[in-house]
């Protein structure tokens, strides 16, 4: 078909997942533990979302939700390994490819290979080989940063056309055993996670030193975002998946477009990575609605929107996995209200920390969020059976080598 003038000139799409990267490990966000001068070079010549929200601490679900501008119980995935994204939902990748871009992605860990439906839309969806030990950090099931950037920047050169391109780059390293290679082993002993964090800043450096060498940066959309945070002792979790507090659903979420995106924005207003999406398709001129979520351009560019934006989360991983209870959430400008066995609610303008629970003097508050919460949930409808699927041998001992089993 003819291709119009306006998508000549539309950008090329660079998104990076940072796999369980607290917003606050950002030294662009006032980490004190880290330095990230790479991501705080996007951060600074772009807008940097400090208030962005996931919608699940865990690694599957969350990247679903960023793909599909959905929350899990719209799109149905709810955990990690027994849930297929189904063919129906509409994924960025799919979308891009029906506007002639080429689209391929460089994946870090086996919880989201291909066999888990994140593949739709994706002319090349580059796993590397799980079952190569010697390439891999932590057998046959994850590949370092390093590993993910050079096979990205292999396909970057040999690519053959000189049009748009989305390139989807999953980032694991931060993910527990934290383990960073020298220098940065030694560089932070007394905080491997950290080290973690400041290796994975480098390797983000590359990536956009390959753009940059291909005179590609300043025709590229770059969008950074974490999938779920780390929780590293607050609320007595040490990694992530069972609660929905802000240590592991605050993540960092920038986006950096020379030329497109005014240098410097910071938005504090509340945001969610289901919005990623829909903001992209924005800037592109495809799309202001995608999924659940909603274009964030009027709020960088004009410093509002038309509605209040409400962030639900959640985590079924307790019920599916321990036999406990299942934990769902919603944060309002002001609140968080999770709905638990003991319910809770926190002013987060004077407890940011989550420490004091003020269900009992705030109930107006509360039980608003619950009708508010209720409504979503009815609107959402109960479509997370029809994405389970049984988890045979293989995915289960990946699965086991990673932590979640």
């Amino acid at each position: 078909r003819e291709v119009a003038e306006s998508e000549v000139a539309r950008p090329s799409i660079l998104l990076i997942t940072l796999d369980t990267v607290r917003a606050d490990s950002l030294s662009c966000n006032g980490s004190k533990m880290v330095r990230t001068p790479h991501l705080d070079r996007l951060a600074q010549g772009g807008v940097n979302f400090t208030r962005a929200r996931t919608s699940v601490p865990l690694t599957l679900p969350a990247h679903a939700s960023i793909m599909t501008g959905n929350y899990p119980p719209a799109h149905g995935v709810r955990d990690n390994g027994s849930y297929r994204l189904p063919d129906e939902q509409l994924t960025l990748a799919e979308v891009l490819y029906g506007h002639d871009y080429e689209t391929a992605a460089f994946i870090g860990a086996f919880v989201l290979d291909r066999s888990f439906g994140l593949a739709q839309g994706f002319d090349v969806y580059d796993e590397g080989d799980w079952g190569n030990a010697g390439a891999l950090e932590n057998l046959a099931a994850e590949r370092r940063a390093d590993a993910v950037r050079n096979a990205f920047s292999d396909w970057l050169k040999g690519r053959a056309g000189d049009g748009p391109f989305f390139a989807w780059i999953h980032l694991y390293d931060p993910h527990a055993p934290y383990d960073p290679p020298g220098p940065f082993r030694k560089r932070y002993a007394d905080n491997p996670y950290a080290g973690e964090i400041a290796y994975t800043d480098a390797v983000v450096g590359k990536i956009v030193e390959d753009l940059e060498s291909r005179e590609l940066l300043g025709s590229t959309l770059v969008a950074v975002v974490g999938d779920h945070g780390e929780a590293l002792g607050e609320h007595g979790e040490q990694t992530h998946s069972l609660l929905i507090y802000n240590s592991t659903i605050h993540v960092p979420m920038l986006l950096y477009a020379p030329g497109l995106i005014r240098a410097g924005k910071t938005v504090g207003d509340l945001t969610r990575t289901i919005d990623l999406a829909p903001t992209i398709l924005d800037y592109l001129g495809i799309s202001r609605e995608f999924g659940q979520g909603t274009s964030l351009r009027p709020l960088v560019e004009d410093g509002s929107l038309d509605e209040e934006i409400l962030a639900y989360s959640e985590s079924l991983y307790p019920s599916l996995n321990l036999g406990w209870s299942e934990l769902r959430g919603l944060e309002s400008n002001n609140y968080r209200f999770i709905v638990a066995p003991r319910p809770e609610l926190f002013d987060l303008t004077r407890d940011p920390g989550e420490r004091e629970n003020r269900i009992e003097s705030n109930p107006t508050v509360a039980d608003q969020l619950e009708r508010d919460l209720a409504s979503l949930m009815e609107s959402m409808g109960a479509s997370g059976g029809r994405a389970r699927q049984a988890v045979d041998s293989r995915t289960k001992e990946m699965l086991q080598s990673l932590g979640y089993l």
